[in-house]
């Protein structure tokens, strides 16, 4: 049970910043391998993390590879080079 007036903290995966869960967007990997935006967070499994302001620098590479622990395969929804906000809302 969480404390009262507890906000749990999560980093981004690209700037390393570490801000409130609630102010990130949740990445998660789907049942094909592929990363997917987890808007309601409720999807199982390891979750990453980015700042709106970052979507424009997620590319796939490592940093992805390395948070999902090599169960990702490549992006779902996203543009090849990398990832707008627009492709994601």
């Amino acid at each position: 049970m969480a404390r009262r007036g507890h906000r749990p903290v999560r980093m981004c995966v690209v700037c390393r910043e570490r801000r409130y869960k609630d102010e990130l967007i949740r990445l998660a990997v789907d049942e094909d391998g592929m990363v997917v935006v987890d808007s309601e967070g409720r999807m199982p499994g390891r979750g990453a993390y980015v700042c709106p302001g970052c979507v424009d620098y997620l590319k796939w590479g490592k940093t992805l590879i390395n948070a999902f622990k090599g169960r990702a395969r490549g992006f779902k929804g996203f543009a090849k080079s990398g990832c707008r906000e627009q492709d994601i809302f």
